[in-house]
């Protein structure tokens, strides 16, 4: 997927409630393309990228997933396997998590940092993302 063809977040109205965004997580197996409404990180230009589940476990614990965004990744060469950027949610019905975006496809790459709420990104992201809305032009001629 390019980046041309990729939406924006103004279009696409992230969920903002962890029971609706942990039920959609719970549905996803390895291989299944993550929903855009369902908030993972956007690109600095506001696109949404393809989030794709690469890793799931669930146990009593909860829900733990590693995510590949499918429009960024490095090519593998004769000393590198193929490389995407990733980020690991963990989920709970009452609380979803995430690492900070780290390269998977190198043996023993794991994500490093603070984990952050993503419902609380995904609010900040909505309300961001409606203030980048594009505005229609109040009256007046075009030409």
């Amino acid at each position: 997927m390019t980046a041309s063809n990729l939406r924006q977040r103004h279009e696409v109205k992230p969920l903002q409630y962890t029971p609706g965004i942990y039920r959609l997580l719970t549905t996803l197996h390895v291989g299944d393309q993550v929903p855009e409404e369902c908030y993972i990180l956007d690109n600095r230009d506001g696109t949404i990228p393809p989030w794709q589940v690469y890793t799931r476990d669930e146990d009593d614990c909860g829900l733990d997933l590693v995510l590949i965004d499918l429009s960024n990744s490095r090519q593998a060469t004769l000393f590198d396997p193929q490389q995407w950027i990733a980020r690991r949610v963990l989920a709970q019905p009452t609380k979803i998590l995430a690492f900070p975006p780290y390269l998977v496809g190198i043996d023993g790459a794991e994500p490093r940092g603070m984990l952050c709420d993503l419902v609380q990104q995904a609010r900040a992201v909505a309300k961001e993302a409606q203030h980048r809305k594009p505005q229609p032009r109040k009256g007046g001629n075009t030409e």
